[in-house]
């Protein structure tokens, strides 16, 4: 579940493009923005999950409405908004590229990753001694 109701993005995208209200954006966003709520959401997800976050961490996040709006907002523009200042929002809201080092704050505490995020092995196993450890010398 998004950290965001639909209505949300549609208030703050319609206040970024300088509509009066939600009401004033076109038919088409009624459409788009449930998906560009999901999308942003599980891109946060996706991110934080990699880096080693728990479900709960990240369900818990301080800052995950506001990447959440952002993230949406950036979709919409990408896919369906007619807009001349390109540069000017992706600047503001495409900001996927912060989840990769930003740090994570829950009630304000700095969480640190439960997990680690694994590699993956190579070689031959060595049964040297009974004991079974991954042989890496080429």
């Amino acid at each position: 579940m998004a950290y965001v109701t639909d209505a949300e993005v549609k208030t703050y995208f319609a206040a970024h493009l300088g509509l009066l209200s939600e009401g004033d954006t076109d038919a088409k966003y009624d459409v788009l923005i449930p998906r560009a709520n999901s999308a942003a959401y599980n891109l946060i997800r996706g991110k934080l999950l990699q880096r080693g976050f728990t479900s709960t961490q990240i369900g818990s996040w301080d800052q995950g409405a506001e990447f959440n709006l952002d993230l949406a907002c950036c979709y919409l523009m990408r896919t369906a908004a007619q807009t001349t200042e390109s540069d000017l929002w992706q600047q503001k809201f495409c900001r996927q590229d912060e989840l990769d080092e930003i740090p994570i704050l829950i009630d304000g505490e700095l969480i640190i990753p439960t997990t680690q995020a694994g590699n993956i092995g190579y070689g031959d196993m060595s049964r040297t001694d009974d004991e079974f450890s991954r042989d890496t010398e080429w």
